[in-house]
């Protein structure tokens, strides 16, 4: 059965498919568009430059119904407090159907239909987003004996007494293109290098027991936490000469590392229409 539902920023969801909220017209929240630009050649002849996509806007339609007044107004109130809350930090909220969310804000609303005696409206809500792709995470945990997708997808095994740069490990990215991605090293390790496929990560600093440091993709940031929960941008200490926020490509890739700790990677899927069911 699918699943559809709305995550505010700090946590709090609300069911769309259940509870007295029923969607309508779920299949609306996944239209996709591609823009584009063209150029003219020489001979007049236009071809595509490139695309791209533009700030999105949809809506979805929703059934309100309840047995009683007070259960209606309690469904009304928590939808309205719990996608008003992104509005207000003037942060996303998820839009999530089934494993893959986009990230949203619910910018409009508007009633039709009020039957007060049977405690029931239509609700429309207008959704905007500013990154209008569906995405999946998916997650690698690489250590000294195993390497194991979270997902249960499928696992390697490897008898290691310990883990040299040279050992290799193979991960299918099964993304439709190359990946952005999240990659979590662990101390204690001094200079911690990570090779996928032949490219090099790889951080000129020392982590302790217990600390840790993230590479993030989408943001371009390198964050380093203490074994006191202090945060520290260590970006400037990436090495110069690899792109530190390389792409994981799509397809069978390898991964070696130089830490004894291992690593975590979290891979972002993302794709212009989510899997439906």
């Amino acid at each position: 059965m699918m699943e559809l539902y709305y995550e505010n920023s700090k946590g709090e969801k609300v069911n769309l498919m259940a509870n007295g909220i029923y969607a309508q017209n779920p299949e609306k929240l996944i239209e996709s568009e591609w823009k584009y630009n063209t150029i003219s050649n020489i001979n007049g002849v236009g071809r595509i430059k490139n695309f791209y996509r533009e700030i999105q806007e949809t809506s979805l339609t929703l059934s309100i119904m309840a047995d009683t007044k007070e259960e209606y107004n309690k469904i009304l109130e928590q939808l309205h407090r719990i996608t008003e809350y992104d509005v207000r930090k003037n942060v996303p909220g998820r839009l999530w159907w089934n494993d893959f969310y986009k990230s949203v804000n619910c910018y409009a609303t508007s009633y039709d239909d009020f039957d007060e005696l049977f405690e029931c409206v239509e609700k429309e809500i207008k959704f905007v987003s500013t990154e209008p792709v569906w995405i999946r995470e998916k997650f690698f945990s690489f250590r000294e004996m195993e390497s194991t997708q979270i997902d249960g997808d499928y696992c390697f095994d490897y008898d290691f007494d310990y883990i040299a740069s040279t050992a290799n490990i193979y991960f299918e990215n099964t993304s439709i293109a190359e990946s952005n991605f999240e990659m979590t090293v662990y101390g204690p390790c001094d200079d911690p290098e990570i090779t996928i496929n032949e490219h090099r990560y790889i951080i000129y600093i020392s982590l302790l027991e217990n600390e840790y440091a993230k590479i993030d993709s989408k943001t371009r940031k390198i964050i380093k936490t203490s074994r006191y929960g202090e945060v520290e941008n260590i970006f400037h200490y990436r090495d110069r000469d690899n792109n530190i926020f390389e792409k994981i490509p799509d397809g069978e890739n390898t991964a070696s590392w130089s830490m004894e700790r291992g690593f975590d990677l979290k891979i972002y899927d993302e794709r212009g229409e989510p899997i439906w069911i």
